[in-house]
């Protein structure tokens, strides 16, 4: 039997789990967190969390144990390297130096990690130079998250930064779908995560990235709107947004809101075509709970100069659940180990 990951991408206002193997998705779910268990990525309450996880999977009949779980930007360093062609027993020892100026303790008790996105070779074809994304974690931080994980029921195999969910959902649909003959290099990417607090833009070049872009604005901003103009609670107005009760979709205030997220979404791609003027990419595939808003997707749409697609476009095949896909892609690429 192909060995199964359970993805898992908690986030500040709902938990994504993806059941994946290497060549298929089998199951998605999407549940949502109770108020102030998670604040800025943070888990307040790792023992309602457990509980929370293992009810979950109960519900969703998730047997899969061994977890790859995404890890909150705060947690994690993450950067973007070129070193020199090295064996990993080199690399393993140099990697801590990478770090030595974003860590503030003793370089031991981190854990470092790295996965290769391309290479350089020299004249004669031998490897010179390579190109990492690497990761660096404090130890206590892996083993408060063992922990949680174990007392859920499940195993702590992988985990990551969200950038290398996104490389490995790209790595996964490139061996799919392979560059053809005609393709002079490789493909690019953009990749539109629309969350709760913020909205991502990661830009890839193959599994490199180009630019990532935190835009401070979310989906709370929409709820929040919603509830000053029905003079409601914030929790029961992202329920009038999720069922579009009596139009809350398409309340002023509520376009208002993607506008604005529109505008930084517009300004980040044409910055990237200014500094990139050769760039060959040719949509933006969209995710994230936001990308649910239709009005939003369509204000966007309006807004940047590329076609939108849904991210389900870079998966293969679902099984169960595929109409949590938007919200679940993050949950897919950390399983696709």
């Amino acid at each position: 039997m192909s060995k199964q990951y359970l993805g898992l991408d908690i986030g500040n206002s709902a938990v994504k789990m993806a059941v994946c193997g290497p060549d298929a998705v089998h199951r998605l779910a999407v549940a949502e967190l109770p108020e102030n268990m998670v604040s800025g990525g943070r888990i307040l309450s790792p023992a309602s969390m457990s509980e929370f996880l293992r009810d979950m999977r109960r519900e969703h009949h998730v047997s899969c144990r061994d977890a790859a779980v995404i890890l909150p930007e705060d947690v994690v360093f993450f950067r973007q390297l070129v070193v020199p062609a090295m064996t990993a027993d080199q690399l393993a020892i140099n990697l801590p130096y990478e770090f030595r100026d974003y860590i503030s303790r003793e370089k031991d008790l981190y854990f470092y990690d790295y996965a290769v996105v391309g290479r350089t070779d020299d004249e004669n074809g031998a490897p010179e130079q390579f190109e990492l994304l690497a990761a660096a974690v404090l130890k206590e931080t892996i083993a408060d998250y063992r922990d949680m994980l174990r007392r859920a029921g499940l195993r702590l195999r992988v985990a990551l930064p969200q950038e290398m969910a996104w490389s490995n959902l790209l790595r996964a649909y490139e061996a799919r779908h392979p560059l053809g003959e005609a393709e002079e290099r490789e493909r690019e990417y953009c990749i539109l995560d629309i969350g709760h607090t913020s909205t991502r833009l990661h830009l890839f070049h193959g599994r490199k990235i180009e630019m990532s872009k935190v835009i401070e604005h979310g989906c709370s901003l929409v709820d929040a709107a919603i509830a000053e103009t029905r003079d409601i609670d914030e929790h029961v107005a992202r329920t009038h947004k999720v069922t579009d009760h009596e139009g809350a979709q398409t309340l002023e205030a509520s376009l208002s809101v993607y506008s604005a997220i529109a505008i930084e979404v517009m300004k980040a791609l044409n910055f990237h075509s200014y500094e990139h003027r050769d760039n060959r990419l040719e949509r933006v595939h969209y995710c994230g709970g936001g990308a649910l808003l239709a009005p939003l997707i369509d204000t966007i749409a309006q807004a940047v100069h590329l076609p939108l697609a849904p991210i389900g476009e870079l998966l293969p095949e679902i099984g169960s659940g595929a109409e949590d896909v938007l919200s679940c892609a993050a949950a897919v690429g950390a399983a696709q180990q």
